[in-house]
């Protein structure tokens, strides 16, 4: 199992995320949803339209709009 941390303090928009970023969903207003309490990572995909995005364990796609917020993530390496 991969470790992650975050990477930023505080969740940002969807729009805002690098594509290539590895991420978290926090909510969803695009859905109504205030909080999600997914814990599944996702890496934004390289799209020119900016709503598509990879789950990293199972190659799902996703769709979600720029004002959705997200926790970008970091996979941490090494250990003993």
């Amino acid at each position: 199992m991969k470790n992650y941390v975050n990477s930023a303090k505080y969740p940002i928009r969807f729009e805002r995320l690098h594509p290539g970023s590895l991420f978290r969903i926090k909510s969803e207003p695009s859905r109504g949803i205030r909080q999600v309490e997914d814990e599944t990572v996702y890496r934004r995909a390289k799209d020119h339209e900016g709503f598509y995005a990879v789950n990293v364990e199972t190659g799902a796609a996703i769709i979600l709009y720029p004002q959705d917020m997200v926790q970008p993530i970091k996979e941490v390496r090494g250990g003993k």
